[in-house]
């Protein structure tokens, strides 16, 4: 009998130490798993902090442009400053190439650059509103076959990114204005903190083509397929790469 109950309290005692050890191995591995999940959230969080400061830094995704508007009652179109993100730009240059449309010898029209402007902002904060930057007289009286045409191509070069636009106004005898323009942003790869345009992303931004406006003259009609890209923001008329054809 005696024999009997220490085989039992042996037995007894195994099972314990089995449970306890699997309990201790449980344990561990629970400890381990809430610790690499804490470190991951730790991790995660202290990347999106220095994500939210490198985009304080250098802008972000934030960008802007100007966009033409007729003033109500007027012959006049201003050039306004328009804002998207919500991160200040700082450092921007904005280089403005100025073109009239002029009558050539074979009574055709071209574009002749007239005007080269720079503008500097050194920052550019996305909720003080910015006034406009050019003004644009249109000829109030206008013979039924006069030509009327002022086309802008700007650069805004900033910290995080280098914006192109193409603004192009036209009058057509006695009709109204019309305004056809298209942004376009390179955003950089960066090495060693310096902006590599070489290895740039593209990303069709914003276009807008009044209904009225003579689409036949845009570049898309010669191989720019710029005008014809899938913008993130676009209003007015649809383009047809035939367009020319159609005419």
């Amino acid at each position: 009998m005696r024999t009997k109950k220490m085989n039992f309290n042996f037995l007894n005692i195994s099972i314990w130490t089995w449970l306890i050890a699997i309990s201790g191995i449980a344990l561990v591995i629970f400890t381990f798993i809430n610790e690499k999940v804490n470190n991951d959230e730790k991790l995660k969080e202290k990347d999106e902090l220095i994500n939210e400061l490198k985009n304080i830094i250098t802008g972000g995704d934030s960008y802007f442009f100007f966009q033409p508007q007729i003033v109500s009652g007027s012959n006049r179109i201003l050039l306004l400053y328009k804002f998207s993100g919500k991160y200040s730009i700082y450092d921007s240059s904005i280089q403005i190439h100025e073109y009239d449309l002029i009558q050539l010898n074979n009574l055709k029209y071209n574009y002749q650059k007239v005007n080269t402007l720079t503008v500097n902002h050194s920052t550019l904060n996305p909720l003080i509103e910015m006034n406009y930057l050019l003004e644009v007289q249109i000829p109030n009286h206008s013979s039924p076959n006069s030509q009327f045409g002022k086309k802008y191509f700007m650069t805004i070069a900033s910290r995080n990114g280098l914006i192109e636009e193409d603004i192009i106004i036209r009058k057509e005898g006695n009709n109204q204005p019309t305004i056809a323009y298209k942004v376009i942003s390179h955003l950089p790869k960066f090495s060693e903190s310096y902006p590599n345009y070489d290895h740039s992303t593209i990303k069709a931004r914003n276009r807008h083509i009044d209904p009225a406006f003579p689409v036949h003259e845009l570049d898309h009609t010669r191989g720019d397929s710029s005008w014809t890209a899938k913008f993130e923001f676009f209003t007015g008329s649809d383009l047809k790469i035939n367009e020319s054809e159609e005419r």
